[in-house]
């Protein structure tokens, strides 16, 4: 993710008003083709205009002027002619012209803050804003292939089927797969059948058989090693 995205991007002025608006398709501005959703400004408050739920303030930085919004209708957080630093998301204003959300505004003390948002600002812009985003591809985590996994794919490629002893909870789903890959076995077998036929080691008790293979060929079938044929009392290996 490109770091600019979240971030309260130094900026003039100036380099809002260049900015084209949203089109229908995406929901952000861009900056030298790079999305950024918030800015940081520091002006002078050049007109303020109170409405029933927001004020609206017009931030004049010597380059430009750009309307912020500040949402709190309790206290304003600045007055006229204030030399302030606003931090604010990004929007599109009624007329299509960008303005901030405000998030936060703060009263400058020292009357060198300008200046010196001016500077870091012109920097940045130069220097960072108009460079390829620094994306860093992560790596793809390798996927682990479970016995039983590993045991369905062997048997749908028709390979010998592997040896290694499954997980106590795949006990069940790795004892049917290989009774119905079994040289001699039909192609399909009943439900049923299977509940009767199939040896499963350890053995388990009447009471929770029959649930447990509902829950095994459940999973086969998510595994993509058994479909329903015709009907659900029957079931087919799809090797």
């Amino acid at each position: 993710m490109d770091p600019l995205n979240w971030s309260y991007v130094k900026v003039l002025a100036c380099h809002l008003l260049q900015i084209p608006a949203p089109t229908s398709d995406e929901m952000f501005y861009r900056l030298h083709g790079r999305i950024i959703t918030r800015a940081q400004l520091v002006g002078v408050v050049a007109s303020m205009q109170h409405k029933t739920d927001r004020t609206e303030y017009l931030l004049d930085d010597g380059t430009g002027e750009v309307c912020f919004v500040d949402w709190q209708t309790d206290a304003p957080p600045c007055q006229l002619g204030d030399l302030v630093h606003v931090f604010g998301r990004l929007k599109p204003s009624w007329e299509r012209r960008v303005e901030l959300h405000a998030t936060k505004v703060v009263v400058a003390v020292d009357p060198n803050a300008e200046m010196l948002h001016w500077a870091q600002a012109q920097l940045l812009y130069q220097h960072v804003y108009n460079q390829p985003a620094p994306y860093v591809e992560a790596p793809l985590p390798t996927p682990r292939e479970t016995t039983l996994e590993a045991l369905c794919r062997h048997a749908f490629l028709g390979l010998p089927l592997p040896v290694e002893a499954p997980d106590v909870d795949d006990a069940l789903p790795v004892a049917i797969v290989k009774h119905l890959a079994q040289d001699n076995a039909p192609s399909s077998i009943r439900f049923r059948d299977a509940v009767a036929d199939v040896v499963v080691v350890p053995d388990m008790g009447a009471s929770t058989r029959l649930g447990r293979f509902r829950k095994a060929f459940a999973l086969l079938r998510r595994l993509g090693a058994l479909y329903l044929q015709g009907s659900s009392t029957s079931s087919t290996l799809l090797a």
